[in-house]
């Protein structure tokens, strides 16, 4: 399996042997397209010497003078972080990001980007970013050298990927229908339908089933609780809600 789509952005990488190493780790998990932004490290001995059985990655290296040129025709553009900052909750563990971009894309065309090895990504790159991931490293030990975080981002994708979708054969109108009438029916019997008031309920029930995009079997496992349900004994008063 390939990811030929998607690419890894290094910004302004210093070390020679980091783009080596990222070169063999981008062989390992299917990637194959590497751009470098403002860096001529590809050219120091060591990327050559720690390229090994990925020199044809290191020969197609792209070089760019800014972010936007070579985050340009990428689907979805998502950066890396090493440490909490004014993003909040808002960063995704690397399995979280790949699930999200597998839900989006068949096959993924994104820009994977990590910063230098002294600072990782500014503030300004990493609002250029659709998400933001973050490597849940210890605390005492968050910076993590550049081609192990591709790894691990790399790794993620690649996993997502090779996972078969389950099929979601949405449930029919009818069968949907027929779940709220279930429901209906059991809750009344148990009191918790007001009598009062018996469509109000039945109404949220409808739209909570419209929006949960329910399967089939999904479907037949709630009937199975609510006939459940139906059997247990009827209460002596009714407390509904």
């Amino acid at each position: 399996m390939t990811l030929t789509k998607s690419r890894v952005v290094l910004v302004e990488t210093k070390h020679g042997g980091n783009v080596g190493s990222v070169c063999r780790v981008m062989k390992n998990f299917g990637f194959e397209r590497l751009v470098l932004v403002r860096s001529r490290a590809d050219a120091q001995p060591e990327a050559r010497e720690l390229a090994y059985g990925s020199h044809d990655v290191l020969r197609r290296v792209e070089h760019v003078d800014s972010l936007e040129e070579a985050l340009a025709g990428a689907s979805r553009v998502v950066g890396t972080a090493g440490r909490a900052g004014r993003f909040g909750d808002d960063y995704l563990a690397p399995e979280e990001m790949a699930a999200l971009l597998r839900s989006f894309e068949a096959e993924p065309a994104a820009a994977l980007v990590f910063g230098p090895e002294d600072r990782g990504l500014r503030a300004r790159e990493l609002d250029r970013c659709d998400w933001v991931v973050r490597v849940p490293t210890e605390a005492s030990r968050a910076s993590i050298n550049l081609s192990h975080a591709v790894a691990v981002v790399t790794y993620a994708v690649r996993s997502a990927y090779l996972k078969t979708a389950a099929p979601r054969a949405d449930a029919s109108l009818e069968k949907r229908e027929a779940l709220v009438r279930h429901a209906v029916r059991a809750l009344t019997k148990v009191g918790f339908i007001r009598p009062a008031d018996p469509r109000r309920l039945p109404l949220k029930l409808e739209r909570l089933v419209a929006r949960s995009k329910l399967t089939a079997r999904e479907i037949a496992t709630f009937h199975a609780i609510l006939d459940h349900l139906e059997s247990l004994p009827a209460p002596a008063t009714s407390d509904a809600r």
